[in-house]
């Protein structure tokens, strides 16, 4: 589907095109955190101590909240139905589930630094994701919370069906050096923290995850770090927010084995710059693509050649 036509994929979806669904978002997101004050929501109300899911392909996508993130969750959420259908027909099957988290930077932001919604898909998801609060902080410090959401996905997550879960960092910022006290004072189970490092969260976050990072360009953050904690294979530069569901495909049809059906479907859809951005961002990702028969484990997903239908 052309990001310029019009966009009936689902009857949930709730706008007509991309641009409509983004800016119903934006509203959303504006108003978010007065909301949740005068709610007096807490911490404990947007992390909860236990997320889990019977799903066999479960994805997480974890979002960095701070202001210099501008649009980017809104683009995704304008984008949403499209998502779940590519999610559910093509790369993960129809038993997929998604959670959102996001996080902000503890230093600097005590209100809701880290969130986490229940996985779901659908219509459903969409409601999920729009509980996220948006605090719009950040400290200009080099670094964001994504330590503690990366220790609160291994602490918290529970995906019992599943091999190796899908979980995307969005952010343009480095994580901090992981604090045993931050993890023991913002996380449900924060107690047995001492002696971790954010090097070794991120080394057992790997052994049980695909784990990926798609990086916004921002001041003196730089894929270097990242690729010292992930891989250089796992870490996306990307600059420009509207390529970011493209480089969720990419991702995943990087993991499911279906690069030639993302290929085909992207230049089917967008412009040749479009599509060349695109490409860019994924350079390192699909610069090696697997064999069908070298051992490698793949998520689940529907036999080949199957469209699942129309995004009508």
């Amino acid at each position: 589907m052309s990001e310029g036509g019009d966009y009936t994929p689902a009857t949930w979806s709730g706008a007509d095109t991309f641009d409509d669904a983004r800016r119903a978002y934006q509203d959303r997101q504006s108003r978010s955190y007065e909301e949740a004050r005068a709610e007096r929501k807490t911490v404990r109300d947007v992390l909860p101590a236990l997320l889990e899911t019977d799903s066999p392909a479960p994805l997480l996508i974890v979002l960095d909240q701070t202001g210099s993130m501008g649009d980017w969750t809104a683009v995704i959420a304008g984008k949403l139905p499209y998502l779940d259908h590519e999610c559910r027909t093509e790369y993960l099957g129809p038993r997929y589930a998604v959670s959102y988290l996001a996080f902000d930077d503890v230093k600097v932001q005590a209100d809701y630094p880290l969130q986490a919604r229940p996985f779901a898909q659908g219509e459903e998801a969409k409601g999920q994701l729009e509980q996220l609060v948006h605090t719009n902080n950040g400290g200009g410090n080099n670094g964001e919370s994504s330590e503690l959401m990366a220790f609160y996905v291994l602490r918290c997550v529970r995906t019992p069906n599943a091999e190796r879960p899908v979980i995307i960092f969005i952010t343009d910022e480095m994580p901090h050096a992981f604090s045993a006290r931050e993890a023991r004072e913002f996380l449900p189970d924060g107690g047995e923290a001492n002696g971790l490092t954010t090097e070794r969260i991120f080394r057992e976050l790997m052994e049980r995850f695909e784990v990926f990072v798609v990086l916004k360009p921002y001041e003196n953050c730089t894929p270097g770090g990242w690729e010292r904690l992930v891989g250089k294979d796992r870490v996306v530069p990307l600059s420009e927010p509207g390529r970011v569901v493209d480089v969720l495909f990419g991702l995943l049809a990087k993991v499911t084995d279906r690069i030639a059906y993302f290929r085909e479907e992207i230049e089917g859809r967008q412009t040749p710059a479009q599509v060349a951005s695109t490409y860019e961002a994924l350079r390192t990702v699909h610069g090696s693509v697997p064999s069908a028969n070298d051992g490698r484990s793949t998520m689940h997903r529907p036999p080949r050649g199957s469209r699942g239908g129309d995004l009508m």
